[in-house]
Order: C-alpha cells, then structure tokens, then sequence
C-alpha cells in the first residue's frame, strides 16, 4: 500500500495553528484550494523551525530574485483553521524550496509512518504519504508569523532548559530537580 499524494499547486490560503489548552494542543498544518482542504498534525517543535526556515528562504530569495508575484491588495490572509478538522496524516519532516519561475514557495511534507500497525490491525504504508503546498512569498510570510504567534501563546519556557513550565511547577534538568532558591 501507498501513501497517498497532496498537491495544493497554488493554496488560496495557508496557516500553522493549534487547537486545545496550553500543554495539551494539538499543532495543524493546513492548506487549501477552492476544491480541497488537506489538514495534517505537526508537533509545536516542527512548526516554529518551520517558521524559521521560511524566514530564512524568504531572506535567501529575496537577495537573489527580486519579488515579483506578491500577493494583490495587500489585505489581511485567512490564518483560521477550517473545519473539520480531520487530518491527512502525522508529519514527519517538512521541507522548502522554490520555484524561481512562477515566484512560489514550495513546502514538502512527508507522513510518519508508525513503526508498528495500529490495534486494530491495519496495514503499514509501503511509502509515506506526501504533501505539497506552492504559496506566495506573502502567504508563507504570514504562515511563519502566524505560526511563531501561536506557539508562543502556550506555557512559559524554564530560562535554564528551555523545557515548558506548567503551572503546578517545573522540575528543572539544570537545577538538579530542585527549585529555585
């Protein structure tokens, strides 16, 4: 059995977000087109090196090719998560790239595949399910801000770990477990 194929080739909109309470979200890729919507779960860690890495693509591009398909209008792009909410699959990895004569940005995402069949018994995939999104340097501009914005809503970050800090208390790596003093 093979994976199954997305090509969103262009998305109308684009967003990374996350549904659910601080320590318990659950992170969303998600792209659409007037005809489909193609949903997959990402972990918080993947999202905001995806934010970063198209920071990174739109610095690198922009040196070499000048803009030359923004996107019209300039107004506010669609970051809400639509539903339903059902997703495609469990991101794996996550690559960019570009295409230089269309002026789109390519993303690439590769399901994970569990190492063992579910409970119920179902075959694994032979291959990985794949997706690709092509969006405009705009829409992948907002992606990552958008992105970078929710994972920073949820809990704060330990100054000496960087590990999240719940409510009820942290037991810190660095401090040896105990607390602060």
């Amino acid at each position: 059995m093979t994976g199954e194929a997305y090509e969103l080739d262009p998305v109308q909109a684009i967003t990374a977000s996350a549904v659910g309470e601080p320590g318990h979200r659950v992170f969303y890729l998600q792209a659409r087109t007037q005809e489909a919507t193609v949903t997959l779960v990402a972990e918080k860690a993947q999202v905001v090196v995806l934010a970063h890495g198209i920071y990174q693509l739109l610095a690198e591009i922009g040196d070499k090719y000048p803009a030359t398909n923004q996107s019209a209008g300039g107004g506010p792009l669609d970051m809400e998560l639509h539903a339903p909410l059902e997703p495609d699959f469990r991101v794996e990895r996550l690559e960019l790239g570009y295409d230089p004569q269309r002026d789109l940005v390519v993303l690439v995402a590769y399901e994970l595949i569990p190492e063992e069949p579910d409970a119920a018994g179902q075959p694994l995939p032979d291959a990985p399910s794949m997706a690709r999104f092509y969006a405009t340097r705009d829409q992948m501009r907002a992606l990552a801000d958008h992105a970078l914005e929710v994972a920073a809503e949820g809990r704060p970050v330990c100054a000496l770990c960087g590990q999240p800090q719940d409510p009820e208390g942290h037991v810190c790596p660095r401090r040896n477990g105990h607390p602060p003093g």
